[in-house]
């Protein structure tokens, strides 16, 4: 059985389109923009990928309720006295 998981992009791929994101913006501005800033964001991108990654999945991993135990000789529910 295989369900969809959400998956988060990779860093370098993070990296790329921040680096295409400020190459446009520079173009669109007719400016220099400093990328300085990419370092920093994807360090703090590769520090809570993980949990966001854990956040996303534990609906999978997490168990479900189940029904009663039933006594196997009688099969009928088990009552606690």
């Amino acid at each position: 059985m295989t369900s969809h998981k959400p998956r988060l992009p990779e860093p370098a791929l993070v990296r790329s389109v921040l680096v295409t994101i400020t190459a446009i913006a520079a173009y669109a501005l007719n400016r220099e923009i400093d990328s300085g800033w990419i370092e920093p964001v994807l360090t703090l991108y590769t520090l809570l990928a993980p949990v966001i990654a854990g956040l996303l999945i534990r609906p999978a991993v997490t168990p479900k309720r189940t029904r009663p135990r039933r006594d196997s000789a009688t099969s009928v529910p088990r009552r606690d006295p």
